[in-house]
């Protein structure tokens, strides 16, 4: 009777949180539906919820048209340097397709050709399905390990109803996240069952288990310093557990989990551990960096404060901090066995100070203490009623659960892209040379990539932290349009590995450098088309783009500046506006701007007023000094209110994209579709200088 309920509750164990995990996330479908015009191309393929997901998918889908080139150069990334190569190879940049193909991309391109639906169709349905997939070593872990039925059940329930995990592993995401908790908890799990097994061919099967399931973890993640960490601690629980009674089977197993894990793996993971535990951060930046990097603007590493991170991972901020302590709790009573899972746990700890990342992480350990706390409670009970309590306690946790991810349930994770930004990617498709360049911001550069099939000069791969994005963003803030020009062809002909050369090996300062690209000395007749794309997404990053583009290399530090798009703006008058349900009124015959504040209201100059309709532009001077309004029509009709200072009017950013306004010497207008992308052609040198 007691195998037969064990059997039941573990097999409810394992279906309810998988249901309810899989309900959550495609109930998301309706409102997809609701907005098909916005979440899906013409054609019927969804639009990706992860900027990083169209990485995997434009290799899976490369891979199912049979043009992926495992460990040859990559030819739609970071151009011109990964095209070009240098005599010395010390400078040289080169990112190639990864060998083997990442596992995510592999499998999506497989199901692609086997149901000839395009890659995004299948991405939508295989993250969720995914994502459920780590319910099932948690439990088994729990009940089948260290004989907690609640602890394993809770921790399950949790993770899959947690709103940082549910964000990461929603409809449409194709992002490695999917199976990030699935595979360090099931290795832990076959781990476990070896040093537990003493029959030598089922030790044996779980080591084989084991190590596969190490090197499909880093074929999946791609992060060696993980397997290793795992391998590592391993090898410590194996000789506390057994110490001196360590024998030829251990030893044996061991080796099968070692061979299979892949041995190269494993020792490269040993570098990155060693830097990361140095440096107590999971991104480690180096202050030697001479030119700015993206690290500092990135959202997922941006810290949360504690009552966030109770919100999205249990809900309420009392079980959070509970959850926590039961789970060192956990790790106390079971330290032996348990320290095969502590790796996930202080990852998870980490969010405390690397940011959202990390949170995902975090989310099962919280259910996971909690649940220890019960399963100890239980303990209390005479034997014979701890089966009613462990049914009563399983049905109340069941319905109350999901009350506490009411956030979750509500929550449905929408497209990271406009429809209308990648009808500007498909434009480069459809309309220009196979050769051609795209110059642009990199956070969509994956993105331009998979749409337009063309190369562009940086993405989100860590492309980003290289000395181009100084360049590219120097580009936007700049007030010359001889300088732009000057930046992008010099990057276009010598890329960065040229001027780091110099750098480096001839001494030459960055000052100098710099001065040189803005001068244009290092342009070169190449023999491709160059396009600027500005996208209505640079607006809001302005901010950061100005602090990289303004970046002092002896102070080592920017300067940050707005373009701020004012909200919920209307007449009250002719010559008088009410923008933020008036908490700022505008004067426009005045010049002035009121801001309201409480008790201290500030006003604020106009130094000049900027009316754009059309194809023209009117500027009407009102003050001697103060701030730029812009009021500008889009081909909608709709309008929008733009505030800046007048070194971001002057801007690349400003004039080319929100106003059109450019220099006919030295760029092309070839597709104006305002508000949502402009796209300029760079004329060659030939066009330019006529030589």
């Amino acid at each position: 009777m007691k195998e037969k309920f064990n059997l039941i509750y573990l097999l409810i164990s394992l279906a309810i949180p998988i249901i309810i995990g899989l309900f959550i996330r495609f109930d998301d479908i309706k409102f997809w539906d609701k907005y098909k015009d916005k979440f899906y191309l013409d054609d019927g393929r969804p639009i990706l919820t992860s900027i990083d997901g169209y990485y995997f998918a434009r290799y899976g889908k490369e891979y199912k048209e049979g043009i992926y080139k495992a460990g040859e150069t990559d030819p739609l990334r970071f151009v011109p340097d990964n095209i070009n190569r240098l005599d010395n190879e010390k400078y040289d940049i080169k990112i190639e397709y990864p060998d083997p193909i990442p596992l995510e991309s592999w499998i999506g391109g497989i199901l692609s050709k086997i149901t000839n639906l395009p890659i995004e169709n299948i991405a939508f349905y295989l993250t969720p399905i995914l994502a459920v997939l780590v319910v099932i070593p948690v439990v088994l872990i729990f009940r089948n390990i260290f004989n907690l039925y609640i602890t394993g059940y809770l921790g399950a329930l949790t993770t899959v109803l947690s709103l940082t995990y549910l964000s990461r592993t929603s409809v449409a995401r194709f992002d490695t996240d999917s199976l990030n908790l699935f595979f360090p908890f099931m290795i832990a799990f076959f781990l476990l069952k070896v040093l537990d097994e003493s029959r030598k061919k089922l030790k044996y099967l779980y080591s084989f288990l084991a190590g596969i399931f190490l090197y499909l973890y880093y074929w999946w993640y791609g992060h060696s310093d993980l397997v290793f960490v795992i391998f590592s601690v391993y090898v410590v629980v194996l000789i506390v557990s057994k110490f001196k009674n360590i024998n030829k089977t251990d030893l044996i197993s061991l080796l099968i989990i070692f061979l299979l894990a892949n041995p190269l793996v494993l020792l490269q993971g040993m570098n990155p551990f060693i830097s990361k535990l140095i440096n107590f951060s999971i991104y480690y930046v180096s202050n030697a960096n001479l030119y700015p990097t993206a690290y500092t603007s990135i959202a997922e590493l941006t810290n949360y404060p504690i009552d966030k991170l109770a919100e999205i991972t249990i809900g309420n901020i009392v079980l959070f901090f509970i959850g926590i302590i039961g789970s060192i709790f956990f790790f106390v009573k079971n330290w032996k066995r348990a320290l095969l899972i502590l790796p996930l746990f202080l990852i998870g700890l980490m969010a405390f100070k690397n940011g959202h990342r990390f949170v995902m992480y975090l989310a099962p350990f919280i259910g996971i203490g909690l649940g220890f706390i019960f399963d100890f409670l239980i303990t209390f009970f005479r034997e014979e009623k701890r089966r009613k309590v462990l049914v009563v306690l399983t049905i109340l946790l069941t319905i109350f659960t999901p009350t506490l991810a009411l956030n979750s349930i509500k929550h449905v994770e929408t497209p990271k892209l406009k429809k209308e930004y990648i009808e500007a990617f498909e434009y480069f498709k459809n309309n220009t040379p196979k050769n051609s360049w795209i110059w642009s911001w990199w956070d969509f550069g994956y993105a331009i990539q998979f749409y337009s099939e063309r190369p562009t000069f940086m993405d989100g791969g860590g492309t980003q932290n290289t000395p181009k994005m100084y360049y590219v963003a120097y580009s936007y803030i700049t007030y010359s349009p001889e300088e732009a020009y000057n930046t992008i062809m010099s990057i276009s002909s010598v890329g960065i590995e040229t001027l780091e050369y110099l750098r480096k090996e001839k001494n030459i300062s960055v000052e100098k450098i710099v001065k040189d690209v803005r001068e244009g000395k290092f342009i070169k007749n190449i023999n491709t088309n160059v396009y600027w794309l500005f996208t209505s997404d640079q607006i809001g990053k302005y901010f950061w783009i100005h602090y990289f583009g303004s970046w002092d290399f002896k102070a080592r530090k920017g300067i940050h500046k707005k373009i701020n798009i004012l909200k919920g703006c209307k007449s009250i008058t002719l010559d008088k506006l009410s923008c933020y349900k008036g908490a700022m009124r505008i004067d426009l015959n005045k010049g002035e701007i009121l801001i309201r504040g409480g008790v201290l209201d500030t006003v604020k100059k106009i130094k000049f007023i900027v009316i754009k309709n059309n194809q023209t532009y009117e500027v009407l001077p009102k003050n001697v000094d103060g701030l730029v309004l812009e009021i500008v029509s889009d081909k909608n009709n709709n309008t929008l209110f733009l505030l800046m200072d007048e070194e971001s009017y002057n801007s690349m950013l400003n004039k080319m994209f929100i106003l059109r306004d450019f220099d006919k010497r030295y760029f092309k207008l070839v597709r104006d579709d305002f508000p949502n992308s402009v796209i300029y052609r760079l004329k060659s040198v030939k066009e330019v200088y006529g030589k």
